[in-house]
């Protein structure tokens, strides 16, 4: 706070302004450095602005300097009520046959309806007694792979064991409303659907009390299924061991379909082998036995090898026999790819067959198992088919409904896929299933979305342009050699308008021929320019820049102030400098779009390249990381302004203290003069 001063009383001078008038010298120099000050906080929030959208472009382009980033593709699909079709990156271009079989759904239980022994409505505080659990029973609720044990105390209330329920893992409640427990799997699926066994005879007498011993319409399929495959004597016993024998023909058939594909694909396999190294194995027999490479010995033992084995398979192949259709059809000159793609979808279709078979489906990948194995699968075979008998007669709460769970199943192009919920990815395509199709196909069809990649490479030059300008217009900005920041002095004798016109005028000008603004502009657009070797759709190598793709700046003499190295695209509807002309770009999409990517992947991974040198992860005695100015350098240059400003502070409060000092020594001089001349005005008078 300063000193309230009373000067001037006896000598009559404004001494507070020729104190003033004293220091301003001093003054002068402190508002110097405060303008400069000023200035150069202006200049650090412009440098914050630009550095932030040259480093938005920077990471930005990690979107647009991989080839990856433009093979965008898009899909049709003829049914859209059945199913719902995007295409990644990956997905090839084409028509598809997608046929829809199942739907994944999720397992449900319906409880039956439910009253007190007494006939009373059941409420969730009811107790299990009162709906006729004499006895506490257990039971095994399987969900998920994890099994939980839950005992129906009598004791416990229709609330308690559903909250039981859902600890075990799945959905459950009492609708009071409907007098019905209802029960289902938090995810659609095989895999994720519930089961619910009673333990003993308790827990079964308790969950037919509770509305919830059900069997499901598909259980009862599968049992008679597997029923059908005993033979009953007319007691209805099951005859055992005519069973067994039908059982291991079944079984035995199914193991040599998998076997005689499976040798006929080893023998197509070593044929193949042969084939394919010919010329290196000529070489390697050619070659002195001490002279021979590792690889020349490796490569000759496991030809000797397939040798032999293809030696052992034409000599047992039988007329009629599956060998013997396979060497003749080698012998004719058959193509090996296909005959081995043959005989591995003969080994699919003999495995896929097995799984669909109840019986065999835990031995699916060992069909080409031993005679033990067999009498293993035909002992099997009797458990499921008591299993089957006895559940069938077992009893079910009336009223109770039980739906499994079931996956997705869907064919494209006749291979089949499964999923426990509605959606599949497959070779690029993300399916997401709306309906069935039955044994009806809808088609998918796959092509290049040439409007996407247009929009990536069009979206792309649109920021380049507007930075590249931007940067232009503050380097290229007029003169302010004549403006200064405005002392509090001159503010107070102007409008809001013209101080902010002021300021306006030399904000804009602060990085009038800055170098390293030049620094930056001349990087960008000389990365811009270059050419770059592109491989072609006919595996060719072409030259090309983006005037190859139509996109081009409008040269000094066309293009508007501080807008020379902004791109233009040839055919762009919304761009009046060039959409009367040629659209070469979206031409060369449609013909070539692998050679677009290339051509653009590199040109961005150039500029990311060229910027990096400006801004990247580097940090200097005058800048930080990620900053293409010196911002370590203006800061400091701000501390010491701040140092300047306060020693000036401190000068000119000395000086005018002093000056002060030498005033009020005048004044009481003045006052000393002034009381000794009227004391003598009174000793004359």
């Amino acid at each position: 706070m300063a000193p309230i001063r009373m000067t001037g009383m006896n000598s009559g001078l404004d001494t507070e302004a020729i104190v003033k008038a004293l220091v301003s010298g001093y003054t002068s120099k402190k508002e110097k450095v405060e303008k400069n000050q000023t200035k150069l906080e202006w200049s650090q929030e412009i440098w914050k602005g630009v550095n932030s959208k040259v480093y938005s472009l920077y990471t930005g382009l990690d979107k647009v300097r991989f080839s990856s980033n433009y093979k965008a593709k898009k899909t049709t699909v003829s049914d859209a009520t059945k199913a719902t079709v995007t295409a990644g990156s990956g997905a090839v271009n084409g028509t598809q046959k997608l046929k829809i079989k199942k739907m994944a759904s999720a397992g449900y239980l319906t409880g039956g309806k439910l009253e007190t022994q007494s006939g009373g409505k059941v409420t969730a505080s009811t107790k299990l007694s009162e709906l006729g659990v004499t006895e506490n029973g257990d039971m095994t609720l399987t969900s998920g792979g994890k099994e939980t044990t839950i005992t129906m105390d009598k004791d416990m209330s229709v609330r308690e064991f559903a909250a039981k329920l859902q600890e075990a893992g799945v959905n459950a409640s009492f609708d009071e409303g409907t007098g019905r427990f209802f029960i289902s799997a938090k995810d659609s699926g095989v895999a994720n659907d519930f089961d619910i066994n009673p333990n003993e005879e308790a827990g079964r007498s308790a969950l037919q009390a509770l509305g919830l011993l059900t069997k499901s319409d598909k259980e009862i399929a599968a049992w008679e299924k597997t029923k059908a495959y005993g033979s009953f004597n007319a007691d209805g016993t099951l005859d055992e061991d005519t069973t067994k024998e039908a059982i291991k023909t079944q079984f035995e058939a199914l193991s040599k379909k998998y076997s005689d594909a499976a040798a006929a694909k080893t023998y197509l396999t070593d044929k193949k082998f042969l084939q394919d190294n010919a010329e290196a194995l000529t070489i390697a027999r050619n070659t002195d036995e001490a002279s021979r490479t590792d690889e020349q010995n490796t490569l000759l033992a496991n030809a000797a090898a397939a040798e032999e084995s293809i030696s052992s398979y034409e000599t047992e192949a039988t007329a009629g026999s599956t060998a013997k259709s396979y060497v003749d059809r080698v012998n004719n000159g058959g193509d090996l790819d296909t005959l081995i793609s043959e005989a591995q979808t003969a080994m699919d279709s003999a495995t896929a067959e097995a799984r669909g078979n109840e019986l065999f489906s835990d031995y699916a990948d060992s069909l080409d198992s031993t005679v033990s194995t067999v009498d293993s699968v035909a002992n099997y075979a009797i458990t499921k088919i008591k299993d089957a008998v006895a559940s069938l007669e077992a009893d079910a709460t009336e009223g109770a409904h039980r739906v499994v769970g079931e996956d997705a199943e869907i064919y494209l192009n006749g291979a089949m896929f499964k999923s426990d919920t509605n959606s599949f990815t497959i070779n690029g395509l993300n399916i997401n299933l709306t309906g069935v199709t039955g044994d009806d196909e809808i088609t998918i069809s796959t092509t290049t979305d040439t409007d996407a990649i247009y929009d990536k490479v069009k979206d792309f030059m649109s920021q380049y342009s507007d930075l590249i300008n931007e940067l232009q217009g503050l380097y290229n900005a007029d003169s302010a050699k004549d403006y200064e920041p405005l002392t509090e002095e001159q503010k107070d004798e102007m409008s809001d308008t013209e101080i902010e016109k002021w300021e306006t005028k030399i904000k804009d000008s602060l990085l009038r021929r800055d170098s390293t603004l030049n620094g930056v502009i001349s990087t960008m657009t000389m990365a811009m320019s270059q050419s770059y070797s592109v491989t072609m759709k006919d595996g060719s190598k072409q030259t090309m820049a983006l005037t190859s793709l139509g996109i081009h700046t409008l040269g000094f003499m066309n293009a508007k102030t501080n807008e020379q190295y902004a791109y233009h695209i040839d055919g762009d509807e919304d761009d009046t400098n060039t959409s009367g002309k040629e659209d070469k770009l979206r031409a060369m999409i449609e013909s070539d779009p692998d050679a677009v990517a290339d051509l653009m992947s590199q040109v961005a991974q150039g500029l990311y390249k060229a910027l990096d040198t400006k801004i990247g992860a580097k940090t200097t005695e005058l800048s930080s990381a990620y900053t293409i100015y010196n911002d370590k350098q203006m800061k400091s240059q701000a501390e010491q302004y701040k140092k300047d400003i306060k020693q000036w502070e401190e000068r000119i409060a000395d000086s005018e203290d002093a000056y002060y000092k030498q005033f009020t020594a005048m004044e009481k001089a003045l006052a000393s003069l002034n009381s000794s001349q009227s004391a003598l005005t009174g000793m004359i008078g």
